[in-house]
């Protein structure tokens, strides 16, 4: 894991590609429920701060995948400093992974938090690589063999967009990359040269 991916500063209005993975043992989430709380707990943290247009939980690593807003609203004050912008961001992501901890130690009866303060981002500089992340993340269980169809894979944002109802992914964010539904799906089901991407993904 690369150091600069660890001290990149957020700032509000740009892409990020964020990873994580368990500080001690091999897991993260354990049960269906575990999935659940740290989506739900995801979305009151940091789910006005973002928007979130992809995610991946797997039991041991998770990716997500947001643009950080322009404008925020923290204790009924308006912030638009992108710097002050992915300060608050950075700092909802380690509440987001603190308290998940602490659940998930009082559940399982873990000694040791199961993840740590730090977590890995990288800049996503274009619409092309925005668009690029999206499929990755979205292919990424079954590229670790964790499904054979990453299509139906339930902790993934890939079946709440083929979905009608509102959620936690901001769908028309995700609209104005790909223009049209079919055209995402048509990408997804594309062969993808993910050595192109090299720079731009992290894992462990």
């Amino acid at each position: 894991m690369a150091t600069q991916h660890l001290k990149l500063p957020i700032e509000g209005g740009k892409f990020y590609h964020i990873y994580k993975s368990a500080s001690i043992g091999d897991h993260i989430f354990f049960t269906p429920g575990n999935y659940a709380f740290f989506l739900r707990k995801m979305d009151l943290i940091i789910g006005d701060m973002v928007d979130l247009m992809a995610f991946c939980l797997l039991p041991n690593h998770f990716h997500l995948f947001f643009r950080a807003r322009e404008v925020i609203t923290i204790k009924e004050e308006y912030v638009d400093h992108p710097v002050e912008i992915g300060h608050f961001i950075g700092e909802g992501l380690r509440k987001l992974f603190a308290v998940y901890s602490a659940n998930l130690t009082k559940q399982e009866g873990i000694a040791d938090p199961l993840l740590d303060n730090n977590f890995s981002r990288i800049f996503i500089p274009n619409d092309d690589i925005a668009r690029q992340m999206i499929v990755y993340i979205h292919q990424n269980s079954q590229f670790h063999n964790v499904t054979d169809n990453f299509t139906n894979y339930p902790h993934s944002s890939y079946p709440l967009m083929m979905g009608k109802h509102k959620t936690l992914i901001d769908k028309d964010s995700i609209m104005t990359l790909f223009a049209d539904m079919q055209t995402f799906i048509d990408l997804h089901q594309q062969p993808t040269d993910w050595g192109s991407l090299h720079e731009y993904l992290i894992e462990s």
